[in-house]
């Protein structure tokens, strides 16, 4: 019996230190086709794979890994950065948490960040991708800008709906057939507090005003990390 009680001692541990290791992917600034090459590439390298599109973490500025003090596997932590290198090169590997991102036994964390992306100016789509509410504006407008690069506009009873990218910063363009549409937001941000905590707000200033009424502004607010 005592023999037998060892065997399934011994049996748990290695079941317990073989577990799979899970690679908490951060897709914000990926694309839908590198988003399903690189997790078909971990999956086949037998590490599971989560996908989330997640703020960043305000110290995590370029390609990183953070994994937990109590991992047990530190080798998977190498063959995770052998997976990625060639295509984004990785900056840090910290065993900490950062800011309130923290990551358990047997979980890694995997921000990618591509080239000429700052993920904390708010100046690429995958930031600018929000609903903004109209300011100082005599209708009710409400626009959606999707992350796939439609969008939707409600104004009054009137909706629009088509097709949003950024000409050239801090240039946005919206497109749509039917109704027709073609107009072209300015982008701006600053910084507000209120009685919580520091906000960012993103504004789009229309360039012409046949769409919108002269000083109407439409807004996002976002509280800082």
């Amino acid at each position: 019996m005592k023999r037998r009680f060892c065997w399934l001692s011994l049996w748990v541990v290695l079941l317990t230190g073989c577990s799979t290791v899970t690679v908490h992917v951060n897709t914000r600034y990926l694309s839908d086709q590198e988003t399903r090459v690189l997790v078909s590439r971990l999956k086949a390298a037998d590490f599971a794979v989560k996908t989330n599109q997640q703020l960043f973490p305000t110290q995590v500025a370029s390609t990183t890994i953070l994994y937990s003090p109590l991992m047990p596997d530190r080798e998977a932590i190498f063959r995770l950065e052998e997976l990625i290198t060639d295509d984004w090169p990785v900056s840090y590997i910290q065993s900490l948490s950062i800011s309130n991102h923290w990551y358990t036994k047997n979980s890694v964390g995997l921000y990618i960040v591509p080239n000429n992306i700052d993920p904390h100016k708010g100046t690429s789509s995958a930031d600018l991708a929000n609903v903004y509410t109209g300011w100082q504006c005599e209708s009710n407008v409400v626009l959606n800008l999707q992350r796939d690069g439609k969008f939707s506009l409600q104004k009054d009873n009137q909706s629009y709906s088509g097709n949003w990218k950024i000409t050239s910063f801090p240039y946005l363009q919206l497109s749509g057939s039917e109704p027709y549409l073609h107009t072209y937001f300015e982008v701006s941000q600053h910084g507000e507090v209120d009685k919580i905590s520091p906000v960012t707000i993103t504004s789009l200033t229309p360039v012409e005003n046949d769409f919108l009424a002269d000083g109407c502004v439409l807004t996002f607010g976002l509280r800082d990390n």
